[in-house]
């Protein structure tokens, strides 16, 4: 009786130990099968699905900032811009953040000033009266540059926000659309981590930086600035913007 009785008891604890393997492998393939959070975050999507929203929210808790600055200095002290016009040059779907000086342009265009932020979300071409043609989900920004009535010099911006402490790639292009001034002008463009400036440079309207590339270290809250200046008077520095971050 008792070879059978432990045998019993062993046969109880291997049928417990078998139970609890496989109630461990089962939770296994759970954790394993859990959708991984997405590693990039790119701005004409998340601001085409989001245009009225200042801040545009993104997934895993990113956002995207629609900013000015109140001088040309690189000093992380911002702020939002604060009119929204749902139907830029006309066209329903073309969301456009505004600063508050008066846009040297017909009040139908650009009821609330410079700087802009906007995105073509209408599906479709954005064509005359506009000076360029804007694709479906076209970002373009403008400066507010000097000249009578505009007030002073400002950065139009876009600021993420992230939501992680670690490595991230920024990648981004400017592109001056707006040659109606010639092709000559140029405007300035940088990268910035807070008040520092990791890359910057100009580019002429009617070319393109081309994809630019930093790797940089971010924190949770922290902010990447994209940033578009005037270099002289308020015309014609409409820039197209293309940013999309990737975790490292």
């Amino acid at each position: 009786m008792n070879t059978h009785g432990g045998f019993g008891l062993l046969s109880l604890v291997s049928a417990l130990g078998v139970a609890s393997v496989l109630v461990g492998t089962s939770s296994v393939p759970a954790e394993a099968n859990a959708p991984a959070a997405p590693a990039a975050w790119v701005l004409g999507q998340d601001f085409s699905a989001h245009s009225a929203e200042n801040p545009t929210p993104s997934h895993g808790g990113a956002a995207w900032y629609y900013l000015q600055s109140s001088s040309l200095a690189h000093n992380g002290k911002y702020t939002r811009l604060g009119h929204y016009n749902p139907a830029f040059l006309g066209l329903k779907g073309y969301g456009q953040w505004t600063g508050s000086a008066l846009a040297d342009e017909p009040s139908s265009l650009s009821p609330a000033g410079y700087p802009y932020v906007g995105v073509n979300g209408s599906g479709r071409n954005a064509d005359p009266p506009a000076e360029y043609s804007t694709p479906p989900g076209a970002v373009i920004v403008h400066p507010n540059g000097t000249g009578a009535g505009n007030g002073p010099p400002a950065l139009a911006l876009i600021g993420w926000k992230s939501p992680l402490n670690g490595r991230v790639r920024a990648v981004a292009s400017f592109t001056g659309v707006d040659t109606a001034c010639g092709t000559t002008r140029t405007v300035t463009w940088s990268i910035d981590s807070g008040a520092r400036v990791l890359r910057h440079g100009s580019v002429v309207h009617g070319s393109s930086t081309g994809s630019l590339t930093v790797t940089t270290t971010v924190h949770t809250g922290g902010f990447l600035y994209f940033t578009v200046g005037p270099v002289g008077i308020p015309e014609c520095d409409a820039t197209q913007v293309v940013i999309e971050v990737i975790r490292d």
